[in-house]
C-alpha cells in the first residue's frame, strides 16, 4: 500500500510537469483546490467530480436506537453526513477484474 500524502504526490506529479513550481506552492494549490472543493459542497449540498464521484450531504433525522452495551433504548441525535458514490470509471479502475 502507498502511504505517501496527498500534498507529496501531488508535488512530485507538477515537478515532473513543471520543474520550476516549489513545494510550497505546490502545497498551496492543494489548499486552494481543497477549500473550493468544501465551499461548494457545503453550498450546493453535491459536489460532482467528473470521472471521480458525487459528494452529497445527508441530513439524518433523530431517531431510537438501542445501546448493547447498556441493554437498553437510547435516542440518536440528528446529524449531517457526507455520501459519496463513485462513478463507472472509478469502479472500472479499482475493480479491472470486474470489466466485461
Amino acid at each position: 500500500m502507498n502511504k505517501i500524502g496527498l500534498r507529496k504526490q501531488v508535488y512530485t506529479i507538477l515537478k515532473k510537469k513543471t520543474p520550476k513550481i516549489t513545494k510550497t506552492t505546490s502545497d498551496e494549490l492543494v489548499d486552494i483546490m481543497l477549500d473550493t472543493m468544501l465551499d461548494a459542497l457545503i453550498s450546493t449540498q453535491r459536489l460532482s467530480i467528473r470521472h471521480f464521484g458525487i459528494f452529497e450531504i445527508k441530513h439524518c433525522k433523530e431517531r431510537l436506537g438501542w445501546n448493547p452495551v447498556k441493554s437498553e433504548h437510547m435516542t440518536i441525535k440528528r446529524r449531517t453526513r457526507i455520501k459519496f458514490k463513485p462513478s463507472v470509471e472509478l469502479l472500472a479502475r479499482i475493480n479491472p477484474e470486474n470489466q466485461k
